[in-house]
C-alpha cells in the first residue's frame, strides 16, 4: 500500500479554505483507492481531535486515512529565521519522524509560503526521503495573489516569494489544474513543462451531492460566490453592478453575494467595507450579502440567479465556479488561464476581457437575451478526469525509474 503525505495548513471542515476543502476529498479518494493517505497538519489538538474523528468516518474500501499534527512530531520549533522558514524546517521534522514511523512514497506540499522549501533543499541536497517523490500542488502561490491584489510588500513577504519560486524549481513534480494554468506557472517559474502533472481536483467527490434543482430565473438577478476577498472581483463587480443600476434607476436589479469576509491587506481593512464604499446608498436595496453558507446547501440558492459572476483577477481552479455551474447556473467569467481550459459557451459560459465595462456589457447581454440564457442553462458542464489518474502515472513512472535503476545496479556488477 502506498504512503501519500498531505501537507497542509487547513483541513475541511475543521478550519476554512480551498485547500482544505480540496486535501479533505483528495484523502477520501485516494483512501478509496487503496492507498494509505496521512493528512499532516499545522494545526491544534482540539482540531486534531475533530479531524481523527471525521478520518474514521471516511476510512472505507481498500485505504486508509490517518491524521498527525506537526507540533506532535516535530519537536521544539526553531528559533530562527522568518515564521515562513520555521514552518517549512518544522514540517521537514514532521516529515522525518512520520517517514521512521511509516516509510513515505509521496509527500504533496501546497505551493504557497514556501512551506516545503526545507523538505526539497534537503531531498535535492542530502538525498532526504531518497524512496519518496516530492510534490507542490499549486492551489496559488502567494506572490501572484499579492500581485493581483496590488500589494507592496515588505522583506518578510519577500523573501517567502522567494521561497516559493526555489520550492517550485526543486519539486520533482508540480500538480497543476489545467494546460492553461501550468503554461502560466511554467512561463513565470521557469518550470520544465516535464515536471508538470495535469491534476484537477477530485470533482467526483467534491460535487457529490450538488444535485441542480428546477430553475425560475430572474433575469435581474445575479450571484456571486466565493470570499470576499480582493483577488476574487468583488469590488468591481459592485462597481460594475452600481453602473447599470445608475444607467436606468427604475429597472429592477438585484445582486447577491455569498461567502466569508477576509482582511483586505491593500486597504487594511474587512473586504466587506471596500465593496459596501463602491455601493451609494440609493442603491443598497438591490445588494443582499450572505456571511456564509455550508456547501450543500448552495443548490437552493442557485434557483432564482439569471447567471453567477466570477470576477477575479488571479485564479488557479476556482472550485466555487465548477459547483455553481454543477447546479446549472450559467456563468460570467473573465478570460484567465483558471478559466480556459474548463469554461466557454459549449459549457454555459459567457467570457469577457476583465475589464469593469467588459463585465458590464456581459451581465447586460446574458439579461437582456433570453435565448441566450436558456442556451447557456442547458450547456453541458465540463468534464473532468479521474482524480486517482494523476498519482496512478507518478507511482507508474517510479516503478520504471526503480527498474532502470535496479538493470543499472546489476550490470555495474
Amino acid at each position: 500500500m502506498t504512503h501519500i503525505v498531505f501537507v497542509t495548513y487547513e483541513l475541511h471542515p475543521m478550519t476554512p479554505g480551498g485547500a482544505g476543502v480540496l486535501i479533505a476529498s483528495a484523502a477520501r479518494s485516494l483512501a478509496r483507492a487503496g492507498h494509505h493517505v496521512t493528512v499532516l497538519a499545522d494545526f491544534g489538538l482540539a482540531e486534531a481531535v475533530q479531524a481523527r474523528r471525521h478520518a474514521q468516518l471516511d476510512n472505507v474500501g481498500a485505504g486508509r486515512i490517518d491524521i498527525e499534527t506537526v507540533s506532535e512530531l516535530a519537536g521544539h520549533e526553531p528559533a530562527e529565521g522568518s515564521v515562513f522558514r520555521r514552518n517549512s524546517e518544522r514540517f521537514r521534522r514532521a516529515l522525518a519522524a512520520l517517514d521512521h514511523k511509516c516509510p513515505i512514497d509521496l509527500v504533496e506540499f501546497p505551493e504557497y509560503a514556501g512551506m516545503g522549501l526545507a523538505s526539497l533543499r534537503a531531498h535535492r541536497g542530502e538525498n532526504w526521503l531518497p524512496g519518496a517523490k516530492l510534490a507542490l500542488r499549486v492551489h496559488g502561490s502567494l506572490e501572484l495573489i499579492d500581485r493581483a491584489e496590488g500589494i507592496a510588500a515588505n522583506q518578510d513577504q519577500l523573501d517567502m516569494y522567494a521561497m516559493e519560486r526555489e520550492g517550485l524549481r526543486l519539486a520533482d513534480v508540480v500538480l497543476v489544474p489545467s494546460r492553461s494554468l501550468g503554461a502560466l506557472y511554467s512561463a513565470e517559474y521557469g518550470i520544465l513543462p516535464q515536471r508538470l502533472v495535469v491534476s484537477p481536483p477530485p470533482m467526483e467527490d467534491l460535487l457529490a451531492g450538488l444535485e441542480a434543482r428546477p430553475r425560475l430565473p430572474d433575469p435581474g438577478h445575479f450571484l456571486f460566490f466565493g470570499k470576499l476577498q480582493e483577488v476574487k472581483g468583488c469590488v468591481q463587480l459592485a462597481e460594475a453592478a452600481v453602473a447599470l443600476i445608475s444607467a436606468d434607476p427604475v429597472r429592477h436589479w438585484r445582486f447577491t453575494f455569498i461567502g466569508r469576509d477576509t482582511h483586505c491587506s491593500r486597504h487594511d481593512r474587512p473586504t466587506s467595507r471596500c465593496v459596501s464604499d463602491a455601493i451609494p446608498h440609493a442603491a443598497r436595496l438591490q445588494f443582499e450579502f450572505i456571511a456564509g453558507i455550508d456547501r450543500m446547501s448552495l443548490p437552493a440558492y442557485c434557483v432564482r440567479p439569471a447567471a453567477a459572476i466570477f470576477p477575479s483577477r488571479f485564479e488557479t481552479f476556482c472550485l466555487a465556479a465548477h459547483e455553481v455551474r454543477a447546479c446549472s447556473v450559467p456563468l460570467i467569467v473573465p478570460n484567465i488561464a483558471a478559466f480556459a481550459d474548463s469554461f466557454s459557451a459549449a459549457t454555459g459560459c459567457v467570457t469577457y476581457d476583465g475589464t469593469t465595462a467588459g463585465l458590464q456589457r456581459a451581465i447586460e447581454r446574458v439579461r437582456t437575451d433570453a435565448e441566450l440564457q436558456v442556451r447557456l442553462e442547458h450547456a453541458a458542464r465540463p468534464a473532468y478526469p479521474p482524480f486517482t489518474a494523476a498519482y496512478d502515472s507518478l507511482f507508474s513512472q517510479r516503478a520504471v525509474h526503480d527498474m532502470r535503476r535496479s538493470s543499472e545496479a546489476l550490470l555495474e556488477r
